[in-house]
């Protein structure tokens, strides 16, 4: 091979050297200064981070039983940037019975995919793989709260994102969501058990009004039921109606007009100001004043010559009108305050009402006539109700009552949050008087559907008339305790627009107390 050709064999090799040299050097500064941005864009060509909710603590019962019972549930994801077509929009909105505004929160702008923890059926999957809808993705997720959660107004519910909106998840967002640290688990009085037997006693008799279960030696609180109820995952679907399904009933509002279970209050003074014993008579005609309310009995002639413990059994309006005057108004009304009404319960809810008692200077004529039998310029709570209640089943201890247990970390333990000792509000001599009255009511007067056959029980019953839009109602009420031995439950029962309270409250107590005292290890 002659000079020349070696020299273009040299040149054409330097020439691929250099070519291999640069191509090394740029495949280098790709992999070493970029790398990470193409294997990133890489991956998103193939991968959508689905966001959803973040971990959230539990409300727990005092067996440490979730109240809102989670479930995983079959779910979509949703793809904003995918998911831009209107008709599709509206046909997948048909199948899984989104509402307009839910979809278009979901879906606007060009966020990131959104997993809808809505529960969804593999009919509804069919159909939207059917419909060729872009967009949407089967999938799987934690619901919650599950179809058969406990206490629903008192528990809450949160948002699409997590954030706690009503209810213990509202109160106690910070605590639960862990913006204090991590989450931690919010344990209750409640018990499960408890709470599901006054759900199922109540709406077996009603579709509006509420329960309350207390504990009698300690006025920790086991059940509060409020009806109608709601889904927690889509309160929107209530909101609007005007029979109030997000309104707790046990607490909130300016309470009720509370009718003849209030002459349990009234009892209390007039025994512990020695107006009155109960083996005192008073004759009944139907009527005290043509202008003041009369007696349910008038219209056969009245009761006739009772003592005051047949009045209470019996729920005389003359008797107890009779023995309001002689107590006056601002006697009975510093009574009513002394066992808890017109003042918070001590539960710590944020949005407890105290109802309301008038003042004494603003009653006049018949008004004390009226707040004698528990009418008028009164409203007050189950909550209240079963408060003072407690204090009677007792011996005249009025207690806080109590919700909240305390906070349960990652090492199980529960941190206890710390309430008032109870505080005597009558002597041991007038309770056991008004335990004495209560019992004749279950045994013979208007409370004889509330008797517990085996354990006894003791209570008073309440017809409340109101006026709701313009026409009369009755709000039935009853109020009690179980067993008559060492009462251990004290029951509180309040149905909307019912008949009597005899009638429509008396028959849940029954259903509730047969219930709690069949399975308590104590009585078995």
């Amino acid at each position: 091979m002659g000079s020349q050709s070696r020299r273009r064999l040299l040149a054409l090799a330097l020439a691929f050297l250099v070519m291999y040299a640069a191509l090394a050097a740029q495949l280098g500064r790709w992999q070493l200064w970029h790398g990470f941005e193409l294997a990133t864009a890489a991956r998103q060509q193939r991968l959508e981070i689905v966001g959803g909710q973040p971990a959230r603590g539990h409300i727990l019962d005092r067996d440490l039983e979730a109240l809102h019972r989670p479930q995983w549930i079959r779910a979509v994801a949703l793809f904003p940037t995918l998911l831009n077509d209107q008709r599709g929009r509206e046909e997948l909105a048909s199948i899984l019975d989104f509402s307009a505004a839910q979809l278009a929160e979901a879906v606007k702008g060009a966020g990131a995919p959104t997993l809808y923890p809505v529960a969804v059926s593999e009919q509804q999957i069919r159909q939207i793989e059917a419909a060729g809808i872009t967009g949407v993705i089967p999938t799987t997720a934690l619901d919650r709260y599950g179809p058969t959660a406990l206490a629903r107004h008192l528990v809450g519910y949160t948002s699409a994102s997590g954030r706690g909106v009503a209810g213990l998840e509202a109160q106690f967002d910070a605590e639960l969501s862990g913006k204090l640290g991590q989450p931690l688990d919010l344990v209750t009085t409640l018990d499960a058990r408890i709470q599901a037997a006054a759900e199922r006693a109540l709406a077996a008799q009603t579709t509006h009004g509420a329960a309350v279960v207390v504990e009698a030696s300690t006025g920790e609180l086991l059940a509060a039921v409020s009806l109608p109820t709601f889904d927690q995952s889509r309160p929107e679907l209530v909101m609007g109606r005007n029979d109030g399904p997000l309104f707790n009933r046990c607490l909130m509002g300016q309470g009720y007009t509370p009718g003849s279970v209030f002459k349990i209050l009234v009892a209390v003074a007039a025994l512990e100001e020695g107006v009155v014993r109960l083996d005192d008579w008073f004759y009944c005609s139907g009527q005290v004043h043509p202008k003041w309310p009369a007696c349910y009995a008038r219209d056969r002639g009245g009761h006739g010559a009772i003592t005051f413990a047949e009045a209470i059994s019996l729920s005389c309006n003359s008797v107890f009108i009779e023995v309001g005057q002689k107590l006056g108004k601002t006697r009975l009304l510093s009574y009513a305050r002394r066992l808890g009404f017109g003042e918070l319960t001590g539960t710590g809810l944020g949005d407890e009402s105290v109802g309301f008692l008038p003042d004494p200077g603003r009653l006049h004529g018949g008004d004390l006539a009226n707040l004698s039998i528990g009418q008028g310029q009164i409203t007050v709570t189950p909550l209240q109700l079963a408060r003072a209640m407690v204090a009677i089943a007792n011996g005249g201890l009025l207690p806080e009552l109590k919700l909240i247990k305390g906070l349960r970390n990652s090492r199980s333990a529960v941190l206890l949050r710390k309430s008032d000792p109870p505080h005597r509000v009558m002597s041991t001599h007038t309770a056991c008087a008004l335990q004495e009255a209560l019992l004749k009511t279950t045994l013979s007067g208007t409370g004889k559907a509330a008797w517990v056959p085996e354990f006894g029980s003791a209570g008073k019953t309440g017809s409340a008339e109101v006026y709701l839009n313009g026409s009369r109602s009755v709000h039935a009420w009853f109020a009690g305790y179980v067993p008559v031995r060492s009462p251990r439950y004290a029951i509180v029962v309040f149905v909307e627009e019912g008949t009597a309270g005899g009638v429509d409250a008396a028959p849940v107590f029954r259903a509730i107390a047969e219930e709690l005292m069949s399975e308590d290890d104590a009585w078995r």
